[in-house]
């Protein structure tokens, strides 16, 4: 244990409690050593973070994505699960999607599109390879004082999803060899529940687990996660369900619920200072979270909100995944430009304008406030109470060349 907090105590990120900006010095860092080539501050930058609910990605389906989207995360159970064969062959689907992918970035003469494969570092979804190998022998499994696996959940099609002990040293490497195999055929994989110890691990449940066994797969689980980093030094490697106080470093960052909150704009001004990727999941309205979006993003910074229940455009699963595959707003292909700045804040209100002339406001001395993007070509997004106010007249020039971006003194 001491071996891994001292591992651990080197990879953390150093640094000050971070508050909201008020610097006009910079955007942030430089974008991620692992942005992926096709990252542009032309439109809002959007991933695609879904699965096909019926088949494989088709050739017309992927030039659609990715003309569109330089990041693309294939979620592995959502592919395996409806893809025939149903409910087998994760890893194989993820690659084989990324490779359709990648074919129709060079059809269309783009920078290749990134794909990552989803990995789940806690519940054991059944239809990966991994879940054979730990079914095999059920002492794999996280067990409870009677010996019984502990479960996590159910999956799409009512099976149990268990939790891979990974106090156990040959469960750590069948994992991590499991992981990097795949990644090494894509650019990298999102890792779903990467945090020091899962709630479904870790809840409260006293009295379920042998003396010490919750601490040893907490510390063995962390393990595993920056061995992996270590295994794939040159991809994108994204955890989520983070503080970013907790991140360590060389790993980007996924907000599994994105939701407007001025606690999560402070996180997100903390990836773009480090340097970290950010994959921004929309979870509430959308005119609520692009604005918060907009005024922390960073160097490397991603936005997606599907379609809802009740926004009329969402067939099928209305929820985590993405139901449609033309989930396309209208903002998403509005002009943009590059930051002209970090979002400042003056008298309470925080602004932030881009090189198009796209313009973000928020009030910050209202606890429920949302903000307001005033786009270039006239549109506002944004409830009528945020957009209503005038704009601040202390804005940065908007430039003629991008060398001018910078803020006004």
């Amino acid at each position: 244990m001491r071996v891994m907090r001292q591992a651990l105590a080197l990879l953390q990120v150093a640094g000050a409690t971070m508050g909201m900006s008020t610097s006009t010095a910079s955007v942030g860092s430089a974008p991620s050593a692992s942005t992926p080539a096709g990252f542009s501050w032309e439109t809002l930058p959007v991933h695609w973070f879904s699965a096909n609910a019926t088949a494989q990605l088709s050739d017309t389906v992927a030039t659609e994505i990715a003309a569109r989207h330089s990041l693309a995360i294939i979620n592995g159970q959502g592919h395996a699960y409806w893809a025939d064969p149903v409910g087998v062959g994760a890893e194989d689907k993820m690659i084989e999607a990324g490779q359709v992918l990648y074919r129709a970035s060079q059809r269309l003469g783009r920078p290749r599109i990134a794909v990552l494969a989803y990995f789940n570092s806690v519940l054991d979804w059944t239809a990966y390879g991994f879940h054979r190998w730990l079914a095999a022998d059920p002492a794999r499994f996280l067990c409870d004082v009677h010996g019984d696996p502990v479960v996590g959940r159910l999956d799409l099609l009512n099976n149990t999803l268990h939790v891979p002990d990974f106090s156990q040293p040959a469960v750590r490497a069948r994992w991590l060899a499991n992981v990097v195999n795949t990644s090494r055929q894509l650019d990298g994989v999102f890792i779903d529940q990467g945090k020091y110890c899962s709630p479904f691990a870790c809840k409260d449940r006293p009295g379920v687990y042998p003396a010490g066994k919750l601490a040893a797969w907490a510390e063995g689980h962390w393990q595993m996660l920056l061995e992996l980093r270590t295994a794939i030094p040159s991809q994108i490697l994204i955890l989520n369900n983070l503080n970013t106080s907790d991140f360590p470093a060389g790993f980007d960052h996924e907000y599994e619920h994105f939701n407007g909150s001025l606690p999560q704009l402070k996180a997100l001004q903390d990836d773009a200072m480090r340097g970290r990727l950010a994959a921004c999941h929309s979870t509430a309205a959308y005119g609520s979270t692009v604005p918060l979006f907009l005024l922390g993003a960073g160097g490397t910074a991603y936005f997606a909100a599907p379609y809802l229940k009740g926004d009329g455009h969402a067939p099928g699963d209305p929820g985590w995944m993405e139901p449609a595959w033309d989930g396309w707003r209208s903002d998403y292909s509005r002009k943009l430009g590059a930051p002209l700045g970090v979002a400042v804040v003056k008298n309470g209100v925080m602004a932030r304008r881009f090189a198009s002339g796209t313009t973000v406001v928020l009030d910050t001395t209202k606890p429920d406030a949302t903000g307001c993007v005033h786009w270039s070509d006239g549109n506002v997004t944004g409830t009528p109470r945020a957009c209503r106010a005038p704009l601040p007249d202390w804005l940065p020039a908007i430039p003629t060349t991008p060398s001018e971006a910078k803020f006004n003194d």
